[in-house]
């Protein structure tokens, strides 16, 4: 009945279960083998004495149609020798980087004291830009008030000539108008025309016009310069002359330039200033 059962199965079909459960437990043997001899192999090198064996061993499978060729034991691996690691690789010297960093250091400092100078020269072009505006407008509003103080000085002194021409001709007005009641006054009034200045009119021009004199350095003595003097009715001096000279020149010259700062020569008691009258000049008084 066997026999009928092999002869019935076929021998590619898979095999039945419990064969291939018993299978699985003879390579779990198997195994268990290789690695006690894997262990005895070890055990086996560390020893001397011990004899080499070599062991085949074949797995044991149910046979179903043509038998699988043996599997070659394989021999256990030779222990490897054990090699020492390779020495750690030199470090290389680091290179001397002190003399490159001064290099830089001065460097920067160069720079540093570049970019220091432009900046100072920059600000000190800028103060002397502000410093060059500030002074030409200090010298426009100078201009400015030096024009605006002309302008006030010509006003005031073309009134203070207008003043003086109309006070001249108020004079020449009132001068006219009493050498009219003069004429018409008869013997009378040809005397008073005919009379000159009183006594004290001589010094009180020579005062007027000594305020004038500007005194020479040189002057030694007390020397007298004449001068005759011509005005106009209303007093203004109108001609001078040099009639006697005092012997120096400085004083001479010193009086006529007095004569021309004076202008005009003031009134006598009666109002009326003489045409022509001849006055001394000392530098000390006569009586002193």
């Amino acid at each position: 009945m066997h026999a009928h059962d092999d002869h019935d199965h076929d021998q590619f079909a898979p095999p039945r279960a419990p064969a291939r459960l018993r299978a699985i437990v003879l390579a779990v043997l198997v195994h268990a083998v290789l690695i006690g001899a894997l262990t005895w192999g070890v055990h086996w090198k560390n020893s001397a004495d011990t004899p080499a064996v070599e062991a085949q061993l074949w797995a044991v499978v149910p046979e179903h149609g043509a038998a699988p060729a043996p599997q070659p034991v394989t021999p256990p691996p030779q222990p490897q020798p054990v090699t020492p690691p390779p020495p750690p690789p030199r470090a290389e010297e680091e290179p001397d980087t002190r003399v490159a960093d001064m290099a830089i250091e001065r460097e920067k400092k160069r720079l540093e004291q570049e970019r220091k100078r432009k900046e100072e020269e920059r600000r000190n072009r800028l103060e002397q830009e502000e410093r060059q505006q500030k002074a030409q407008r200090e010298q426009q509003l100078a201009e400015q008030k030096k024009a605006e103080q002309d302008k006030q000085k010509k006003l005031v002194e073309d009134r203070r000539k207008a003043e003086a021409e109309a006070r001249q001709l108020a004079e020449l007005r009132e001068a006219n108008l009493r050498r009219i009641q003069g004429m018409a006054a008869g013997t009378t009034g040809g005397a008073q025309r005919n009379a000159g200045p009183s006594g004290s009119y001589g010094d009180k021009v020579a005062a007027k016009v000594k305020s004038n004199i500007v005194y020479p350095d040189a002057l030694s003595g007390n020397p007298r310069a004449v001068v005759e003097v011509r005005a106009a009715p209303e007093g203004s001096i109108v001609g001078k002359r040099l009639i006697q000279s005092s012997g120096n020149k400085a004083w001479d010259e010193a009086v006529l330039r007095a004569l021309d700062k004076t202008e005009t020569l003031p009134r006598d008691v009666d109002g009326r200033v003489p045409p022509a009258l001849e006055i001394g000049f000392q530098p000390r008084d006569s009586r002193d």
